[in-house]
């Protein structure tokens, strides 16, 4: 009897602590190495129709697949609505932007459509005079939108500011264009300014000539500074939040820490060279820049030290990493363990997990999950976190995947991590009520 109200308290606490936690994907305890596919769910075939990499809010998922885009159960992987598009998502490499109960979609053509995120019901839609794929996401701030479109290697294409309200037909704030245009590069909003990053405009047998990290006055449009580095930049910006210092990455290898000053003027602080080309953002957290590169027809994937940028470790992967990272803060507070997971460019296309802690030198990873066989195929898709710690992808097999811990030892590993802060808060608790009860006496 005793052992069953033990265990009734751990799940309690777990049930507890995981519904007054707060959303932030990054802080949900996820599964590790010992994964299992809750559900798989076929939306389309092939890597020009697979549906995008998906977003997950309010326990659905939201994603785009062929002509339409699509609502489903996070739990479950079940069919909740789906609704038309204008246009479609050629290469399928952008997940939608939740928010506020709206969702937001970049399209091929220059368009970008708002939906409501219950009934997917279409609010508004704004379409680029210059056209273009949609490959860089939506990044909301305050009452505006930015995004950014692509129209080939040389072409020209524009960085946009939507107004966030509106309906029918809307119209830009305004719009930067630039040779090369922008290809999975998500802006960043930093106090008054919006970065985003830029392909170089020249041919692709021109690996080396310069992108550029743009900074613009993020109501009127009025670019601030440009900061040239060697090659394409398909990536977006990351941001200690400590030191404030900016970290992007560039298909030329190079991994760069920059600097921004209170008028929005961009310097370079450090360069690390990763040997091969990068096309991912940089997660960086508690000191540690993570990152992974082309090595071969494979991939690398390391961790360097933030204020220096000096390789700590790195381990080789089937294949090239290219989807944005997930970082797993869920173990630091009381393991100062942190978790990456990346998936990789190459069949079968799973999930890999890298464990790290300060000051380690040896890669420790682990293979959270390999498709089975009829669902093997290439993948450049982001691991997505959901609110319960589940993790969600895509591969180009058009199926979308649903990853949860295999076992409730897990779950229980969990619990009882939160019942350490607890117990932490009681001792404070009953620390604070004898100091009181002495002055009392």
């Amino acid at each position: 009897m005793k052992k069953t109200i033990s265990l009734l308290l751990v799940l309690t606490l777990f049930t507890l602590f995981s519904l007054t936690a707060a959303g932030a994907v990054s802080g949900a305890p996820t599964p590790g190495e010992d994964a299992s596919l809750r559900f798989s769910v076929k939306l389309g075939t092939g890597y020009r129709n697979a549906p995008t990499p998906p977003a997950v809010q309010n326990g659905c998922l939201y994603t785009v697949a062929g002509a339409f885009i699509w609502k489903l159960d996070a739990l479950t992987g079940e069919i909740l609505r789906r609704q038309a598009l204008e246009s479609v998502s050629t290469y399928t490499a952008v997940p939608p932007t939740v928010e506020d109960g709206v969702v937001y979609m970049p399209l091929d053509d220059g368009i970008v459509e708002a939906f409501d995120a219950d009934t997917l019901t279409p609010l508004w839609s704004y379409a680029d005079a210059l056209g273009g794929q949609g490959l860089s996401p939506v990044t909301v701030d305050g009452d505006f939108l930015y995004t950014a479109f692509w129209n080939g290697e040389t072409n020209e294409a524009n960085f946009v500011c939507l107004p966030r309200s509106g309906s029918g037909a809307q119209r830009a704030v305004w719009t930067y264009m630039k040779a090369g245009g922008f290809y999975r590069a998500a802006p960043l909003v930093v106090g008054d300014a919006v970065l985003v990053c830029s392909d170089n405009g020249e041919r692709v047998d021109q690996p080396d000539a310069p992108g550029a990290v743009l900074c613009f006055d993020k109501k009127s449009g009025r670019l601030l500074s440009s900061l040239p580095l060697p090659g394409d930049i398909r990536a977006g910006i990351a941001r200690d939040e400590t030191t404030g210092a900016l970290y992007t990455a560039t298909k030329a290898g190079l991994v760069v820490r920059m600097a921004l000053d209170g008028r929005g003027v961009l310097s370079e602080t450090g360069r690390y060279n990763a040997g091969g080309g990068v096309s991912l953002t940089p997660v960086v957290f508690a000191g540690s820049v993570y990152a992974a590169a082309q090595n071969g027809r494979a991939g690398r994937f390391f961790a360097l030290t933030a204020d220096t940028l000096t390789e700590r470790w790195s381990a080789d992967m089937p294949g090239v990493p290219q989807g944005d990272l997930l970082l797993d803060t869920a173990l630091w507070d009381d393991w100062k363990t942190v978790r990456v997971y990346a998936t990789y460019n190459a069949p079968p296309g799973g999930v890999w997990m890298f464990e790290d802690v300060p000051g380690r030198t040896e890669a420790v990873s682990a293979v959270v999950f390999d498709p089975p066989a009829e669902s093997a195929q290439y993948c450049f898709c982001p691991v997505v976190g959901g609110e319960d710690g589940t993790l969600y992808y895509k591969n180009d097999s058009g199926t979308v995947f649903a990853l949860a811990p295999a076992a409730s030892l897990t779950a229980f590993q969990g619990a009882n991590t939160r019942l350490v802060r607890l117990v932490k808060l009681l001792q404070a608790f009953l620390r604070l009520f004898a100091a009181v009860g002495r002055q009392t006496v």
